[in-house]
C-alpha cells in the first residue's frame, strides 16, 4: 500500500501546479481586461499632411543672369517646372512682356527639358530640403533695362501619376537633360 501513496504524490503535485497556473492565468488576464475597461482616453491620431513649396534662388549682376535654382522647402519630394517671362520696365515703373530671343535659345543645365508647352522640366523629383541643378548651362546676357521673371510651380512626386494629373506630363519620362 505504501507503494501506492508515493506513486500518487507526483500526480496532486503536478495537478496542484497545473491548477495553480491556470489561476494565475486567469488573475493576469482579468486584471488586464479590467484595467482596460476601465481606463478611457481619447485615442488621438495625428496625420501630418505633405506640404509642397519652393522657393526660387537666382543670381543677375549686371545684366547677367547666371544662375536660376529652385529649391524644395516643403517637406514631401516634388517635381518642379518653370516658365521664364522677359520684360523691360516701362518709364512709369511697369514691365512689359516682350519676347527675349535670348530666352528662346537658353543652354540648359543638366536635369532640365524643356518642352512645347513652353516649361522646363527638371527630370529627377527634389527631396525635401533639395533643391535642382542651376536651369542655366551658361548664362544670359540681358538688355539694359531687361528682366527676366522665373515662374516655378511643383507638385508632391507621389503618387507617381500626380505630375501627369496636375501637368499632363510626367516629367521622369522627359529625355533630353544634360
Amino acid at each position: 500500500m505504501e507503494k501506492n501513496k508515493n506513486q500518487k504524490q507526483p500526480r496532486k503535485r503536478a495537478l496542484g501546479i497545473i491548477v495553480a497556473l491556470v489561476l494565475l492565468l486567469c488573475v493576469s488576464v482579468g486584471g488586464t481586461l479590467a484595467y482596460l475597461v476601465a481606463t478611457d482616453g481619447p485615442i488621438t491620431n495625428i496625420f501630418s499632411p505633405a506640404t509642397t513649396a519652393i522657393r526660387v534662388d537666382e543670381t543677375c549682376t549686371d545684366n547677367v543672369e547666371s544662375s536660376i535654382v529652385v529649391t524644395n522647402t516643403g517637406n514631401t519630394a516634388v517635381y518642379i517646372r518653370v516658365a521664364l517671362t522677359s520684360g523691360t520696365k516701362n518709364a512709369d515703373g511697369s514691365l512689359s512682356v516682350d519676347s527675349y530671343e535670348n530666352l528662346n535659345n537658353l543652354t540648359l543645365g543638366s536635369g532640365w527639358v524643356q518642352q512645347t508647352d513652353g516649361y522646363y522640366y527638371y527630370t529627377s523629383p527634389v527631396s525635401a530640403s533639395g533643391a535642382t541643378n542651376n536651369l542655366l548651362g551658361s548664362s544670359v546676357t540681358l538688355a539694359e533695362g531687361q528682366t527676366i521673371t522665373v515662374l516655378a510651380q511643383c507638385v508632391q512626386s507621389e503618387p507617381s501619376n500626380a505630375a501627369v494629373d496636375a501637368w499632363g506630363v510626367d516629367p521622369s519620362g522627359l529625355k533630353g537633360g544634360n
